[in-house]
């Protein structure tokens, strides 16, 4: 045993060298979480509600837009429509200013005095 005994020391001293190397590090990754989330945490509701309260406000444009872009294409909907019936009115006085136009060509000239 006197041999093994030797083996038995350096198993040990690895076994302790790893498990105080395995403790450092595992007290190093808490205190870099500490460090790296300590703002975050704290700022962590506030920004919930500000991402809520964003999500919200943007949903409220979006139904906004929706409504401009819908009483836009009923506004541009109704102006086609005037511009429609003026072309229309318009026509039919050409017509009739055309027709009156061949009537009164086709009218027996009176003689002036």
């Amino acid at each position: 045993m006197a041999s093994g005994s030797p083996n038995l020391l350096k198993v040990v001293s690895i076994q302790r060298t790893h498990n105080i190397c395995r403790e450092r590090f595992i007290a190093e990754s808490k205190d870099f979480q500490v460090n790296m989330l300590g703002g975050s945490i704290e700022d962590l509701p506030l920004l919930l509600k500000e991402r809520d309260s964003l999500e919200n406000e943007s949903e409220n444009l979006r139904m906004k837009i929706n409504a401009i872009q819908s009483s836009s294409k009923e506004y541009i909907a109704e102006i086609l429509e005037e511009v429609n019936v003026e072309n229309s009115v318009r026509l039919r006085l050409d017509v009739d200013i055309q027709w009156l136009g061949i009537e009164f060509a086709q009218m027996p000239k009176i003689p002036r005095y």
